[in-house]
């Protein structure tokens, strides 16, 4: 199986036309100092500045000499966040996107989809993560998202994993990976996807399989659930029998006592990976995890006077993200690493944490399947959903707080859909109003919340 995977993958590099920039990419360090192609980031702020309303007004006349671009976009006297992009997010929308007809359906059929990703002018859909009820949906071209395959396999590859080797991905039930189509990509390329729903002994046992079934080396998942999915394995002695390379936690802060769990489970060093839905991949560890280091080629990262993290991508250009407040803070240096490497660090991020709450049978739900409910809610009501926050008692009863844009949808329509789609072991109760809880000390939104 390995030699097939890697000569898929070979195979759907070369005939989607990114060959020779796959082959060229996964024999050099992703962190080595690279140059970035100033002619790369001229012609995407120019196309901001032509094609995307949002940016017309915002960006003057782009240097045309190069060692003038990046104190040009540093100094840019705006920044962008997903609020500011849901007010009017058709102003944000690359003005030809009439020439993009092949799309990427979550509700079409697999023949569909298949044929859309073959078309050079393919884009599929993308829903930003978070804790709004109106995530920021938008769409990245094939290449895009060639691209940034690419950049996830060259750092791979840098921490030890080799071409056709499997890597094991895996998400909460309904997170990422709504269509079947996704779901056999992934699996014919050696990324085999695993689904689960909640995490239990049940759960974890069939993880564990499914890494062996694989003969994974690698596997990629959420730092919250690498760490419930150890503690069931330590609980019940569930041991991974194929050798594993490392394993990359993603999406969530990497806490030290977390990182040791892990690591003593499955005996395998833990990286850090930082990125974003909108961005893509942003900063990794290397292996010796003094901090991330920045793709440099790939994304422009700065900070704010408040150490809010700014980053501009140069893989996005059919919906551009320049100067894009992500929500998290951090501190960039420019340094050089013990690993021999000098260039950007990310060091000091302070992300989000993914919470989680509890089913009568005290089983851990987390803050992906809730951002999943609200995101069905809002195909009923238009969009009005601008946040949710559910609030788990004492008693393990459910209240939840809507904030909309209107009051005009009735509270027990409301109720009604949520409570059809939210697990039946949860005690559910419904509060529409605007009086969301901040956190106290830095007055953050916080999507779950525990008494």
């Amino acid at each position: 199986m390995r030699f097939l995977h890697k000569y898929l993958l070979r195979f759907f590099f070369w005939i989607s036309g990114m060959w020779s920039h796959y082959s060229s990419k996964v024999i050099y360090s992703p962190f080595a100092p690279q140059q970035v192609d100033p002619l790369k980031v001229r012609d995407m702020l120019i196309h901001a500045q032509t094609n995307v309303s949002y940016y017309q007004n915002k960006i003057p006349t782009v240097p045309a000499d190069s060692k003038h671009l990046f104190p040009f976009l540093k100094n840019l006297d705006f920044t962008v966040s997903k609020v500011d992009l849901l007010s009017d997010d058709k102003l944000f929308i690359d003005q030809r996107n009439h020439k993009y007809s092949n799309r990427i359906g979550i509700k079409a059929g697999f023949i569909h989809n298949l044929l859309s990703g073959l078309s050079k002018n393919c884009l599929v859909p993308i829903n930003s993560s978070g804790s709004s009820g109106r995530a920021l949906k938008f769409y990245k071209t094939r290449k895009d998202l060639q691209i940034a395959s690419i950049e996830i396999l060259q750092a791979a590859r840098y921490l030890g994993w080799e071409e056709g080797e499997s890597i094991v991905i895996s998400f909460q039930e309904g997170m990422y990976a709504q269509t079947r189509f996704f779901h056999r990509l992934f699996g014919w390329f050696g990324m085999p996807l695993f689904l689960y729903k909640h995490i239990n002994k049940n759960s974890a046992q069939k993880f564990v399989n499914h890494i062996n079934k694989s003969n994974a080396t690698v596997v990629i998942a959420f730092a919250s659930q690498l760490t419930e999915f150890a503690l069931n394995c330590k609980k019940f002695n569930i041991k991974v029998k194929t050798p594993l390379k490392f394993i990359l936690s993603v999406g969530e802060m990497l806490f030290k006592e977390h990182r040791l769990l892990i690591e003593e489970v499955f005996d395998v060093k833990v990286y850090d990976f930082y990125g974003s839905s909108e961005m893509g991949m942003i900063a990794i560890e290397c292996k010796h995890q003094k901090g991330m280091h920045i793709f440099e080629n790939e994304v422009f990262l700065e900070t704010d006077q408040n150490n809010n993290i700014l980053a501009t991508s140069f893989n996005s250009q059919y919906m551009p993200f320049i100067k894009y407040k992500i929500g998290d803070t951090g501190v960039i240096r420019e340094q050089e690493c013990t690993c021999g490497i000098k260039g950007k660090m990310l060091v000091e991020l302070k992300g989000r944490v993914d919470e989680y709450l509890l089913t009568e049978d005290r089983e851990r739900v987390y803050a992906s399947y809730f951002r999943q409910l609200l995101l069905h809610c809002n195909d009923f009501f238009n969009g009005v959903i601008i946040r949710g926050q559910f609030i788990q008692k004492k008693d393990l009863s459910i209240s939840v707080a809507l904030q909309i844009t209107h009051d005009k949808i009735p509270k027990d329509k409301i109720t009604q859909i949520i409570k059809e789609r939210i697990f039946k072991d949860f005690n559910l109760d419904v509060e529409v109003n605007y009086r969301l809880q901040l956190l106290p000390d830095k007055g953050k939104f916080k999507m779950l919340i525990r008494e």
